[in-house]
């Protein structure tokens, strides 16, 4: 059984400065715990998004961020997935942040706030 991570609040985009592309950004982004101790994400391109463009995840709680270091891609070799292990030595509270580069556009990014004891069964 999957467990899916509640969208409880969005909190101001870090890595991105304005939000004038929002059709480039990360959609359908989906976390679910399983295994007690890993994490895994799954987006679709953005609608407008341009072929070159390659998102990256990262984890940030109070103390610091972490990139994802196991990426799904798709046919394009474009990040759409990542896999966290080891959880459970996290802080429960984090954010769960998917942000986007290109060299033909400015790339929107996509945040949700989550705590693992919000985690819906």
């Amino acid at each position: 059984m999957k467990r899916v991570l509640r969208k409880v609040t969005s909190l101001p985009l870090i890595f991105a400065s304005v939000d004038e592309n929002p059709g480039t950004a990360p959609a359908n982004l989906d976390c679910w715990v399983h295994d007690v101790d890993f994490m895994s994400c799954e987006w679709a391109v953005g609608r407008t998004a341009p072929g070159d463009v390659q998102y990256r995840l990262y984890w940030k709680d109070a103390r610091e961020y972490r990139e994802c270091g196991h990426y799904q891609t798709d046919s394009q070799g474009r990040h759409v997935g990542c896999r966290f292990s080891g959880i459970s030595k996290y802080p429960r509270s984090f954010v769960v942040m998917v942000n986007g580069t290109s060299a033909l556009s400015a790339i929107s990014c996509r945040d949700c706030f989550a705590d693992l004891y919000e985690i819906g069964q």
